[in-house]
């Protein structure tokens, strides 16, 4: 199914995905709904991210793998929690109503596309960074200025008298690096025509165990390297959905294994088996991997299940 696809999304929205997994925010977040949520991000408008999501439910189920209930169950959770409002909007001149989807702040902040951080004024980070070097200001600035296809940097905090990037800090923090170290690396990065942000986000499991200047080494390295971690960052997406859609197959599996179905006329037979998909038409047998189109199939009704009776069985 094409719409299930991994495809390649503007790097703040890959970083939000990411943030799934990573911030103590969705440390709650069920198994079952992580997809569900990944398909409301990437509707998220980046020119506008406060703006309300319109996105009809069957179609996020399409789009995750998941039943409309489960899906309803999902924004449901999202809402408990804060992340999403929802309200119900009149169909002008027609029956019924529509229910977008709105992302609060506490929601933008912990995926990290709030819209003050997308449209972060530099001039703003030079002012605030008086107390640096004439150098570390203006790698800094250069490297605050947000541009297609890499993470925006959003954010801005002070540590130890400087102001360095927010999704940097943890170099710092948790890993012994001096906030000047950031900043001379975010103009070495800058004068590689890289961004110090994209290198470390798609190196980080790399970066966990290094501290101080051992870490600093390694990020230098890594920056006169002719790579590109922009794209580096994208095939991390889409490995990390194919294998939350293999993981979500082998589940539906043994869901499903043991239970037949049968297409609207009868004509092909289906049966789950040993985590497999059997087929039998015109007499011939053949064996598949399950598939993401075979279950939506089943949500839209073209494929039901065969109950099968205890005559047939015997």
């Amino acid at each position: 199914m094409s719409t299930l696809t991994p495809k390649y999304f503007p790097a703040p929205i890959t970083r939000a995905v990411f943030r799934l997994h990573d911030s103590d925010s969705f440390k709650d977040l069920p198994d079952g709904f992580i997809r569900i949520v990944i398909s409301i991000i990437k509707k998220i408008d980046l020119s506008s991210p406060r703006k309300s999501i319109f996105a009809n439910r069957t179609t996020i189920a399409e789009e995750s793998g998941k039943s409309v209930e489960t899906v309803q169950r999902a924004i449901k959770w999202l809402e408990d929690k804060g992340f999403f409002e929802r309200q119900q909007i009149a169909n002008p001149g027609q029956r019924g109503s529509r229910s977008p989807l709105t992302p609060t702040d506490l929601f933008l902040e912990a995926v990290e596309l709030h819209p003050e951080g997308l449209r972060f004024s530099p001039g703003q980070h030079q002012a605030n960074n008086a107390s640096a070097s004439s150098s570390a200001r203006t790698s800094s600035s250069l490297e605050g200025i947000p541009t297609a296809g890499t993470p925006s940097q959003g954010r801005f905090v002070r540590h130890e008298g400087m102001t360095i990037p927010a999704d940097l800090v943890w170099l710092c923090r948790g890993h012994a690096l001096r906030p000047s170290a950031v900043l001379q690396l975010m103009g070495l990065a800058s004068k590689a025509g890289k961004r110090l942000s994209t290198v470390i986000e798609a190196t980080k499991q790399y970066l966990l165990a290094l501290h101080g200047r051992e870490l600093y080494a390694y990020i230098k390295a890594l920056l006169s390297k002719d790579r590109d971690f922009g794209q580096v960052l994208k095939e991390k997406s889409a490995e990390l959905e194919s294998s939350q859609t293999s993981e979500f197959l082998r589940e539906k599996a043994q869901i499903l294994e043991g239970r037949s179905f049968t297409n609207a006329d009868g004509t092909t037979r289906y049966a789950i088996e040993g985590g497999l998909l059997v087929v039998l038409k015109d007499g011939r047998r053949a064996v598949a991997q399950l598939t993401e189109k075979f279950l939506d199939s089943i949500n839209c009704g073209r494929v039901r299940e065969r109950w099968i009776t205890r005559a047939q069985a015997s």
